[in-house]
């Protein structure tokens, strides 16, 4: 009964390739789950299952998103990684009208918590007030830096690249700007 909140499911049913068979029985679960969420973000394979289809394409990957959408999701991200390209990291976003693609370079350093942060940054965003498709915009972005950063455990976020994000909205005048920069402050991460 509170639609107002943005959830984004994150599917975790195969991480970097490891498929248990034991999986595919949840299927039918989660799908129950679909029209709950604002945002639903399965990686290639986790799609694959989902849409229960194989993605080796960009046009598989639309329309696996076309067909996680015809099955209740309100808007669909594929992340597909490096799975289809050795140069670029190509995720889609569908919202039942329009597909768009978000690229980034292919970064030779360790993306492990990619996947969790790309879901995580969207809710934020969401609650932020953006609508799905900025929120992903954003987060694409901001997960490329987390990946840029990263050390042997995995992504890391890289606060000062986020403060300087929410510095220019609050220079702008925008309220969650503001409000960050002042939760940044308590936290004594920001310093004017």
């Amino acid at each position: 009964s509170h639609t107002e909140i943005p959830i984004v499911l994150d599917p975790v049913l195969v991480c970097k390739e490891k498929h248990d068979v034991e999986v595919s029985a949840l299927r039918d679960e989660l799908l129950k789950f679909f029209p709950y969420a604002t945002i639903i973000t399965p990686n290639l394979v986790e799609a694959e299952l989902l849409a229960q289809t194989s993605i080796k394409t960009l046009d598989d990957m639309k329309a696996a998103a076309k067909r996680l959408y015809d099955l209740g999701a309100k808007n669909v991200v594929i992340k597909g990684g490096n799975r289809l390209s050795k140069e670029k990291a190509i995720d889609i976003f569908y919202d039942g009208s329009e597909f768009s693609v978000f690229e980034t370079d292919i970064l030779d350093t360790n993306n492990i918590g990619a996947g969790c942060t790309l879901a995580s940054s969207i809710a934020s965003q969401l609650v932020l007030g953006k609508s799905p498709k900025e929120a992903v915009a954003e987060s694409k972005e901001f997960v490329f830096q987390a990946i840029r950063h990263s050390d042997q455990y995995g992504v890391k976020q890289n606060y000062n690249e986020a403060i300087e994000w929410y510095k220019k909205a609050a220079k702008n005048g925008e309220k969650k700007g503001i409000d960050a920069i002042l939760w940044f402050y308590s936290k004594g991460k920001y310093k004017n």
